[in-house]
């Protein structure tokens, strides 16, 4: 049995030596000047933790309510692309890594496996479909059909997709071409930037109340930054990357580990902040940095 890491970072670090040198540039590369990419991950480090000390913590829970369906925890897998890039069982090993954790995933829907064969060997595990509106409506339908028929439970549709985006550090890589156009066949990068960021969460969430639950991806690399997106309002968060950084390193074992190393950091760091319960982390026990600048 490969030998399991203690962090996403550890993950991260062998990656690219567990797939081929273009899945690797494929998985890393952001658009244009990758601005974004950087900024979902530093955004994380500008907030500071302000822990509340002598409150009984012996017990967590940490299970969610997405929708109505229950997981778990409070943190699921986002839809990416062509997974079979990382491991031969691809979307599969991931859908039953999730399974078995208990927790939401978005198939994508550039997936290496069917949306059928996905639901047929992982019956029980919460499931979205990752859909895009194509220009030829009756294509997004049948997808719509397709979706329902094998039970998934919801849609996630992405809206902010007028263009390809410009994957600069991929595509003018020496002897990319054939594969690139493989993949833009499909009217999708398979990137993570996409759904509400973490400066822009607490806007949204006080724009829209109570009446539309939000959830964030993008940046998330331990449980520090899921404890701090979840008291900026998100409901749950959505991870991607770090998902194929495990799928690569050991499949469904790497891909189950970096759920549990997230689950574990987030109750530890509910254990140091004094908050026994999801309910419990509110927004009091974050701050940006720059306030103990003006102090």
């Amino acid at each position: 049995m490969t030998d399991k890491l203690a962090s996403v970072a550890e993950y991260e670090n062998v990656f690219k030596g567990r797939v081929h040198e273009i899945a690797w540039l494929y998985y890393v590369s952001g658009s244009d000047e990758e601005i974004t990419l950087e900024q979902n991950r530093n955004a994380f480090k500008r907030l500071r933790l302000r822990p509340r000390v002598l409150q009984d913590v012996s017990s967590i829970d940490v299970s969610a309510s997405l929708l109505g369906q229950r997981v778990d925890i409070p943190i699921c897998i986002a839809p990416t692309a062509w997974q079979g890039l990382a491991h031969p069982d691809a979307e599969v090993a991931t859908a039953k890594a999730a399974e078995k954790v208990g927790t939401c995933m978005i198939l994508s829907l550039h997936a290496n496996k069917s949306l059928e064969e996905v639901r047929e060997k992982t019956p029980k595990g919460l499931k979205w479909l990752n859909l895009y509106l194509f220009p030829n409506r009756t294509v997004t339908l049948d997808l719509v059909r397709r979706t329902e028929n094998a039970n998934y439970n919801g849609l996630v549709v992405t809206i902010d997709n007028p263009s390809l985006g410009n994957l600069i550090k991929f595509h003018h890589r020496k002897g990319i071409s054939i594969y690139s156009r493989r993949v833009n066949d499909y009217h999708g990068n398979g990137h993570l930037e996409k759904y509400l960021k973490i400066e822009a969460l607490p806007e949204v969430v006080r724009a829209i109340g109570d009446r539309v639950e939000v959830y964030i991806d993008g940046g998330i690399r331990n449980g520090i930054d899921v404890f701090k997106a979840l008291a900026l309002g998100a409901k749950a968060v959505f991870v991607g990357r770090p998902i194929l950084y495990g799928l690569a390193h050991s499949g469904e074992d790497g891909a189950k580990q970096i759920l549990e190393i997230l689950k574990s950091e987030l109750i530890r760091t509910m254990r140091f902040a004094g908050c026994r319960s999801l309910s419990d982390i509110v927004p009091s026990f974050v701050v940006h940095e720059s306030h103990y600048a003006k102090l």
